[in-house]
């Protein structure tokens, strides 16, 4: 079987992505299990080795007519409808490209902004849609639902979903959501998570190398994350744990807008919320990928407090070290982090977060135990070779009930 993915960038060397990573993870398992995989990539980095296409290669071959056309398009609508539908005629012929040349029997792709369809109907194959992130979620949770172009965004996304072959998501909260939202049966919908990484002997989590009282938040400075949520949750811990530290490791790409309106860069946010004791935060900014599992190692406890996730890498990371995780009680995270494997509070309460915060550096005994539970049942569903089965056989049942030939 021949299955064509689109990624947002390729390769995770260059980008750090959740699409990219799940797509990387994925890849050696199917091919194992003698899936053949075609890549189309929005952006090529500078690692790529040949292994993927840009999306619009076919595109660019046009020449002088493909730009005359992208140029009156744009004159005629320079909003997202111009680049909608730039972008859909670029996935329409990079999917047709591949079609001819090596063939294709299943299409893989993500919902955002509806343009999958184009890269299915390109490729004349079926399209299973991947749930990685509805925008009625994504940007709602980021604060954007009055942003210009939202409701359309949502609209298309919708009739896309419901227009797909079949439909995967990592977790059945989002699937229940989006059924909900856009009144969809989706009989032809299953929840496969995310792949994680192969657990690292060296990187296991374990309390006698844990610095006591490291407080580790990993993931960008936006109301989308709870970047808010845990620096105000901290100033409340440092009352009773004047000694505890906060490593925020994550960009300040955009700033923040607090639950006033107000707009927030991360060192004032942090100055203003914690004053004299804002010297117990290390900002970190962006830490590469490969720094992270020794970073988890060091801290007695790692926080995800987001507003919403559909599946979080960063909490499906710390789970592959069995590190103690305190999250939001909200969304996939709740899934991947079973009931006695990890602390969950209301979103956005502060102070319960705080008091997790506390059981875990005042318990480590129960620390140790929450890590030791949540690694092994990480063993047992997230790793590659479990997911890329539970993915194989979904395509033979898509490709036997859909397939174009």
């Amino acid at each position: 079987m021949k299955v064509l993915f689109y990624t947002p960038g390729w390769p995770l060397e260059d980008f750090s992505n959740g699409i990219v990573g799940y797509i990387d993870r994925l890849l050696p398992e199917l091919h194992k299990r003698g899936i053949r995989t075609r890549l189309v990539a929005g952006s090529l980095g500078a690692h790529h080795q040949g292994d993927a296409v840009a999306s619009d290669a076919a595109w660019s071959k046009l020449g002088p007519l493909g730009r005359l056309t992208a140029s009156v398009l744009f004159r005629a609508a320079p909003n997202l409808v111009a680049t909608d539908v730039t972008s859909r005629a670029r996935l329409y012929l990079a999917g047709r490209a591949i079609s001819k040349s090596l063939g294709v029997d299943i299409v893989e792709m993500e919902e955002t902004l509806g343009l999958a369809s184009a890269l299915a109907r390109g490729a004349a194959a079926p399209l299973i849609m991947r749930l990685h992130g509805p925008a009625f979620l994504n940007l709602a949770a980021n604060g954007q639902e009055t942003t210009e172009g939202y409701n359309r965004r949502v609209s298309i996304e919708g009739k896309a979903i419901a227009a797909a072959d079949a439909v995967t998501s990592p977790a059945s909260d989002v699937l229940d959501r989006v059924r909900e939202r856009y009144q969809l049966e989706l009989k032809d919908a299953v929840v496969i998570p995310n792949a994680g990484p192969e657990p690292v002997p060296e990187h296991e989590w374990n309390l006698r190398e844990a610095e006591p009282g490291h407080v580790l938040f990993i993931g960008r400075f936006d109301r989308h994350k709870g970047g808010d949520i845990i620096i105000e949750a901290f100033a409340k811990l440092l009352k009773t744990h004047p000694h505890a530290k906060l490593s925020f490791a994550g960009q300040d790409v955009r700033g923040l807008l607090d639950d006033a309106g107000k707009h927030w860069r991360i060192e004032e946010f942090v100055a203003d919320r914690l004053g004299e004791r804002r010297d117990r935060v290390d900002i970190l900014g962006r830490v590469p990928n490969q720094q992270l599992a020794a970073l988890r190692k060091s801290a007695s406890v790692v926080v995800h407090p987001s507003r919403y996730e559909v599946f979080s890498i960063a909490v499906l990371e710390a789970c592959s070290q069995g590190v103690p995780l305190v999250i939001t009680n909200i969304g996939g995270p709740t899934e991947m982090v079973r009931q006695g494997h990890g602390l969950k509070f209301p979103l956005g309460d502060r102070d319960a977060l705080a008091d997790c915060l506390r059981r875990i550096l005042d318990t480590p005994e129960l620390a140790a135990r929450m890590g030791q539970g949540l690694l092994a049942d990480y063993r047992r569903r997230f790793l590659p070779a479990i997911v890329a089965q539970q993915t194989c056989d979904f395509y033979a049942e898509v490709h036997a009930k859909h397939g174009r030939g």
